[in-house]
């Protein structure tokens, strides 16, 4: 996925009824745990995405950080490679979002 701003868009807080796994972290995402999805169009084709209440957390101040366009922030599914390049201070969540993804590895 490019960072091409889709077509439409939505996101929505979800309680989870069944397990999921985040796109950003790779943790398991399971009954009754909150997640954010987000859904959209983009080049045409339909997609929703997963990301766990810390991911998100990390997302959102991303997309806040004064220098970044919507179109310069992280795509989906590559929010800690985003976070590695990023050459400001780093909050302490998003330092945790990164060491879980690379124990996952």
């Amino acid at each position: 996925m490019t960072n091409e701003m889709p077509e439409c868009y939505s996101e929505t807080w979800r309680k989870a009824r069944r397990e999921h796994q985040c796109e950003e972290c790779n943790t398991r995402i399971v009954p009754g745990d909150s997640y954010r999805a987000a859904s959209g169009i983009w080049d045409g084709t339909a997609a929703t995405h997963k990301q766990c209440v810390e991911c998100a957390r990390v997302w959102d101040w991303a997309q806040s950080l004064p220098d970044v366009y919507p179109e310069e922030g992280p795509c989906f599914g590559r929010l800690v490679l985003w976070l590695k390049e990023w050459d400001g201070t780093l909050p302490n969540v998003a330092l945790k979002v990164i060491e879980r993804k690379e124990n996952e590895a």
